[in-house]
């Protein structure tokens, strides 16, 4: 059988795309790769024909329900082409609705998980549930094997010895177990994963920043940079209108950032080169993960609290994002966000703007 390209192509409405990524971003984390089509459909391609494509190159679908979703007609076909492939497909629903049309035919006997009212308290679930479908589960290694007794006959002071000993034996190990737990005790209470939320402040594993974003009930999420730059986008006044990177991810920055500092001329990038230069894992942010800090006022509060506790400049003002404006002079333009007003908009990439970088822990 020909390998398939993706583990899971997740199927969902542009209205749910920050709890498609949340989620996405969980399953990755097991070496499972998902399809997603904001991420994955590069400027300029034809979306419906890349959307077959992945779907026959994925082994099932996750269904990202919810009222947008029940009220998309796009999602229909996806689904029916799920199904004419015969392909396993699990619903995770972040709302309580009932499936109408064409979705009432093709999910309402399927499997699913109701993830409201916090998707992340079952994504444990859903990888559970997806090793299950693909039948990547590890076997049990323990295994029993049924011999027929034999007919031997012992005597009842050999039996009661036989008996003794295993008793004796099987308080051994109970008691040699009972001593190691108590050892071990101690140092697990210690290696337990800290959770954190939104606003924390973050120092591990060589990533320092405030936590913006969570999931996995807090042990993993995004982190902002404390510190912040004034850079252009591209260094070069002419250079930027002739030559393009193809930044175009709005809901991955790093995908953005990976492709623009290995360009042959990345050094024409600061604004990009200044958030590497913290660590591989660090990028600028993409649009829609830079509009998340005006979205959500509490985030954005909660962030600044820290960044101010810390004695670091507030989020305020115009921010670059990594994602190309395509509306207008792709080569020459990029999203720019004004934080506190929730205003976006176009801007020539020579502009000089703030610069923060974010990763993921």
């Amino acid at each position: 059988m020909m390998s398939k390209r993706y583990d899971i192509f997740i199927s969902y409405s542009s209205h749910d795309i920050e709890s498609v990524m949340s989620l996405c971003n969980y399953i990755e984390q097991h070496n499972l790769r998902c399809f997603v089509a904001h991420r994955d459909i590069p400027r300029g391609v034809v979306w419906a024909k890349t959307i077959v494509e992945a779907i026959e190159s994925s082994r099932m679908m996750i269904v990202v329900f919810s009222k947008s979703f029940n009220e998309s007609e796009q999602v229909d076909r996806e689904i029916e082409l799920a199904c004419e492939a015969k392909m396993p497909i699990l619903s995770v629903r972040l709302t309580a609705d009932q499936y109408t049309g064409a979705k009432r035919y093709y999910l309402n006997n399927i499997n699913w998980i109701d993830a409201f009212p916090n998707p992340s308290h079952v994504y444990g679930d859903v990888l559970h549930s997806i090793s299950a479908l693909l039948g990547d589960k590890q076997a049990n290694t323990t295994r029993t094997t049924n011999v027929a007794p034999k007919s031997v006959t012992k005597s009842s002071s050999s039996r009661w010895s036989i008996r003794h000993t295993i008793l004796a034996f099987a308080l051994l190990v109970l008691s040699l177990a009972g001593i190691y737990l108590a050892l071990d005790r101690s140092e697990a209470e210690h290696s337990v994963e800290p959770c954190y939320k939104v606003g924390d402040y973050y120092n591990e594993n060589n990533k320092e920043g405030v936590v913006f974003q969570v999931w996995d009930d807090g042990r993993h999420g995004k982190l902002l940079s404390l510190d912040e730059a004034e850079l252009r986008w591209c260094s070069d006044e002419q250079y930027r209108k002739k030559t393009h990177v193809d930044a175009s991810n709005r809901v991955d920055g790093k995908a953005n950032t990976d492709k623009v500092v290995c360009h042959v001329e990345a050094a024409q990038y600061p604004a990009f080169n200044w958030c590497r230069a913290k660590g591989g894992e660090w990028y600028l942010p993409a649009i829609d993960e830079l509009v998340r800090f005006t979205l959500d006022k509490d985030v954005r509060i909660a962030v600044n609290q820290t960044l101010k506790a810390k004695g670091y400049r507030e989020l305020d003002g115009w921010y670059w994002s990594s994602t190309d404006y395509a509306d207008y002079e792709p080569d020459a333009c990029a999203w720019y966000v004004w934080i506190a007003s929730n205003e976006t908009r176009g801007a020539d990439k020579y502009k000089e703007a703030y610069v923060r970088a974010i990763t993921t822990f």
